[in-house]
C-alpha cells in the first residue's frame, strides 16, 4: 500500500494517506477567531460565556479555552496564548501535532452577579458566633474573623458584619459557606450549631429561605481557668479533649466536652503584681487592688522588684507563670 499523497509505502493508511501527510491535510484543532470576554469593573473577575471566573485574564482565558477548543483524537493536548495567538499542541497516535491562530478579543465591562448583590445588601444566610455566659475574648474574635473571611474569600462574601452582646453577626451572601464557617467554629471552639430557616420569598414559582446559624461556644477558653474539685487549672489545649494544668502542682488532666459542664469557669482575669521579698520556699508580693503585702509559696527563683502574673480567686492569690 502507498501513500496517496507522497507515494511512500505505508503498512497503515489514515484516509489513504501516510501519518505525516495525513497530519499535513487535517485540522485537529477548533480555535475561535473571536472571543467575547466581560470584566467587573468591581473586582475584575472575568465572564467567558455564562461564567464569572476570579483571578487574571490569562488565567481566565486559558482555562476557558481548554474546557472549550475540540481536539479530535488528540492526547496529551495543551493550549497556551501568547499576545494575540492562540497556540494547540498534542500527540495524534503518537506523533506531534501543532496549530496556532490569531484570535480577536472582545472586552467589555459591566458587574458581575456577586457585586451586584454585594453592593444591594443581599445575604442567603447570617452566622451568629455567641460565648456563653460573656463576651467574646479578641482572640476568640480574631479567629471568627479569619474563618469567616477566608470561607468568603472562595466566591462568596460578607455584606455586613455586626458585634452583638456575647459575640458577633455575620451576613453573608453564601449559605454553603456560611454553614462550613460554623461547622468550622463549632470545631474550633468546642461548639454546638443550631440552624433556624425563615421564608423570606419566591424565585421562579420556588420558595426561597435564608438560614441562620448560631455557633454557641463555651464559656471556658484557651488560656483561660477553671476550678476542678477545689483546685485551679488553666486551659492550654483546646483539642478533642480539653487539656487543664494544676497552676501549684503542674499537674495535667484532660476532660471530654461533656466532662467539661461540670468545671466551673473562673472569670476572674490577671492581673501583675510586684515580688517585695523573696525566700527559699514563698515571696511576698504587693496587692494590686489593695496594696496588702501577700506572702505565697515560690514554684521558682524570683527577684525582689519582679513583675509577676497572678490570679486572684476566693481570698486566695495564685502564681501563674503566665
Amino acid at each position: 500500500m502507498f501513500c496517496v499523497e507522497c507515494g511512500k509505502e505505508i503498512e497503515e493508511d489514515f484516509d489513504g494517506m501516510c501519518i505525516e501527510c495525513y497530519i499535513k491535510s487535517r485540522k485537529f484543532f477548533e480555535i475561535p477567531g473571536t472571543i467575547e470576554i466581560t470584566v467587573c469593573r468591581n473586582c475584575g473577575s472575568h465572564k467567558l460565556e455564562s461564567k464569572w471566573i476570579e483571578g487574571s485574564m490569562e488565567d481566565a482565558l486559558k482555562n476557558f479555552l481548554e474546557g472549550s477548543i475540540k481536539h479530535r483524537g488528540v492526547k496529551k493536548f495543551r493550549v497556551k496564548m501568547e499576545g494575540s495567538r492562540i497556540i494547540c499542541t498534542g500527540e495524534f497516535h503518537e506523533h506531534p501535532v501543532y496549530e496556532e491562530r490569531e484570535v480577536e478579543i472582545k472586552t467589555r465591562y459591566s458587574i458581575c452577579e456577586k457585586c451586584s448583590r454585594m453592593k444591594g445588601g443581599y445575604f442567603e444566610a447570617i452566622l451568629q458566633v455567641r460565648k456563653d455566659g460573656t463576651n467574646m475574648t479578641d482572640e476568640e474574635i480574631k479567629l471568627s474573623d479569619e474563618v469567616v473571611y477566608k470561607k468568603a474569600g472562595h466566591g462568596g462574601y460578607v455584606t455586613k458584619r455586626e458585634k452583638k452582646h456575647g459575640g458577633i453577626d455575620y451576613y453573608m451572601g453564601d449559605k454553603k459557606m456560611a454553614a462550613s464557617a460554623a461547622r468550622i467554629l463549632s470545631d474550633m471552639f468546642h461548639g454546638e450549631t443550631s440552624i433556624s430557616p425563615s421564608l423570606v420569598g419566591m424565585k421562579d414559582g420556588r420558595e426561597m429561605y435564608r438560614n441562620t446559624y448560631v455557633v454557641r461556644i463555651p464559656e471556658y477558653a484557651k488560656g483561660g481557668y477553671v476550678e476542678v474539685g477545689g483546685r485551679v487549672f488553666r486551659v492550654f489545649d483546646m483539642g478533642k479533649r480539653i487539656g487543664m494544668r494544676d497552676i501549684e502542682t503542674g499537674e495535667k488532666k484532660y476532660f471530654s466536652r461533656n466532662e467539661m459542664s461540670k468545671v466551673k469557669v473562673i472569670g476572674a482575669e490577671e492581673m501583675e503584681a510586684i515580688v517585695l521579698s523573696s525566700r527559699e520556699k514563698e515571696v511576698q508580693i504587693l496587692d494590686p487592688e489593695n496594696y496588702k503585702t501577700v506572702v505565697i509559696s515560690k514554684p521558682e527563683d524570683m527577684e525582689v522588684g519582679e513583675k509577676v502574673r497572678i490570679l486572684k480567686w476566693k481570698d486566695r492569690i495564685y502564681l501563674t507563670g503566665g
